[in-house]
């Protein structure tokens, strides 16, 4: 009786090494099962933090695209003197508090389909710019490239996710007394709306400015690291410090957003505005508003 115990917890490579038969081999995970994983597990830690930061993120896409006429209506004839806090309370006054998360559904469902791009061809771009030569110039070129060519394809196919993101933002509602309430009354019909009145191609209004931007911003952070870094390396105190390299990466990333930022204001303002191009958005909001 204590023997046929001890048998029924073995294992099935056990009993079958006792046996004298091969040892059933564990099926590995398909491809596509992986990839499913990857989707949900990315998809879950990408969903926390935009969830977190989209009242934020409104507030911020409002203020950089407040000068839209739309917006002028909207936030009234002071709408340049809003603080943050003043930008927050006409919101929800006018909209409701749920309001501040106006877009993030079509922010988050984004990610899938930029995921599985990415995951099709960054291989395939990593072989494209594979970097042999030990000249420094040479490789930072090259890494730029790749990020930027790899950005920008994903982006192609993700682009008008963006758009319409960022129209519903900027979609604000005004106080009671103006009577003026959103124009998109979600992302279906703010999608029908904007191909029906303007067109296709203005999905991809500043695509341009986006890519240039991606440039802007690989370049600087890749610029700023390799530079300082062999510097905290050879530190023995910040080499091993966790302080020192936080500061480091958010400094890094900091600088190289904040270079960028310009071509990510005037991508906002082409999603929104009506220009002809990159550059006759570009001349009229440094004319008109410096």
């Amino acid at each position: 009786h204590t023997m046929q115990q001890n048998n029924s917890r073995l294992t099935e490579q056990e009993q079958a090494a006792q046996q004298g038969q091969p040892a059933p081999q564990q099926r590995p995970l398909t491809t596509a099962l992986v990839v499913a994983i990857s989707l949900v597990s990315g998809g879950v830690s990408a969903a926390l933090p935009k969830l977190a930061t989209a009242p934020m993120e409104r507030v911020r896409v409002v203020y950089q695209c407040q000068n839209d006429p739309h917006l002028r209506r909207a936030l009234g004839p002071h709408h340049s003197q809003v603080s943050f806090v003043d930008c927050v309370l006409h919101l929800v006054r006018s909209e409701g508090f749920l309001s501040l998360w106006r877009g993030v559904s079509v922010s988050i469902f984004r990610f899938f389909p930029a995921q599985v791009i990415n995951l099709a061809i960054k291989d395939k771009f990593s072989r494209l710019f594979n970097v042999r030569s030990g000249n420094y110039a040479a490789k930072l070129i090259k890494d730029i490239l790749r990020g930027a060519a790899l950005g920008a394809v994903s982006l192609a196919f993700v682009y008008p996710l963006d758009t319409l993101c960022t129209r519903l933002m900027c979609d604000v509602a005004g106080p009671p007394s103006l009577e003026q309430r959103h124009k998109y009354s979600g992302p279906w019909n703010c999608l029908t709306r904007t191909v029906h009145d303007d067109g296709f191609s203005a999905l991809y209004s500043g695509f341009t400015a986006s890519v240039l931007g991606m440039v802007v911003y690989r370049a600087a952070y890749l610029g700023i690291y390799d530079s300082f870094s062999p510097f905290l390396r050879q530190s023995r105190t910040l080499s091993n410090s966790f302080l020192a390299s936080y500061l480091f990466a958010q400094f890094t990333g900091l600088t190289a957003g904040v270079l960028s930022y310009p071509l990510d204001t005037l991508r906002r303002r082409m999603m929104i505005g009506d220009y002809t191009g990159t550059w006759h958005a570009l001349s009229t909001i440094v004319n008109e508003e410096g």
